[in-house]
């Protein structure tokens, strides 16, 4: 048995700077403190975001509570602003509802 814990908790043979994970950079939060150019995206469509997405702003705000998101639709909106890398993303939840949230 002490020869199986040793075992585990063996260290690792690549080095610790191999093994860390880099985290994207989250350049809305970045440039808070920096003027930028959004807008407020309430279009169910995609083909809006995309268009917004693809005008030069730097984030895109997608607002369910004063349109009629559903939460598929938001995921939609999601996947297609993933295919811009310098716009930043932001989801207005539609209320307090932890489920959506």
């Amino acid at each position: 048995m002490r020869f199986a814990l040793n075992h585990l908790f063996a260290p690792a043979t690549a080095p610790l700077y191999l093994c860390q994970m880099q985290l994207p950079k989250n350049k809305f939060k970045a440039n808070l403190h920096s003027p930028t150019h959004g807008i407020w995206h309430s279009l169910v469509n995609t083909y809006a975001a995309e268009i917004c997405a693809g005008a030069g702003f730097d984030w895109v705000v997608i607002d369910p509570e004063h349109a009629p998101f559903e939460l598929t639709d938001v995921l939609h909106h999601l996947q297609v602003l993933s295919g811009y890398p310098g716009v930043s993303a932001v989801v207005r939840p539609p209320g307090h509802d932890a489920a959506y949230i």
